[in-house]
């Protein structure tokens, strides 16, 4: 399994993973890239077969979540370490929840 490379990778592939059966308009408008960058990044996906798409719309097939789950433990992962960050975060939950 081969990895994701770029965060507009990564937004692209989930947005197609929480989207299911969107098309390229759609996934582009729901994180904020180019219609061009999510039809090239789902293209793509489909070739590294991450990917499938019927009719224009696009779904994320196993070895797709696989890669999209990996890349947001790899790079976010580490923040759920920081005991300043999680310290910060039950005093926002705590506010959140009044």
């Amino acid at each position: 399994m081969t990895e994701i490379t770029d965060e507009r990778a990564f937004l692209v592939l989930n947005g197609a993973h929480l989207k299911k059966m969107a098309n390229a308009e759609e996934i582009a408008a729901a994180v904020g890239v180019d219609e061009q960058t999510a039809a090239s990044v789902l293209a793509s996906a489909i070739a590294k077969d991450w990917a499938m798409a019927v009719d224009g719309r696009f779904l994320l097939v196993p070895e797709g979540t696989a890669v999209v789950h990996k890349y947001y433990r790899d790079i976010y992962g580490p923040l759920r370490l920081n005991t300043n960050l999680l310290a910060w975060y039950d005093r926002f939950e705590a506010i959140n929840e009044q």
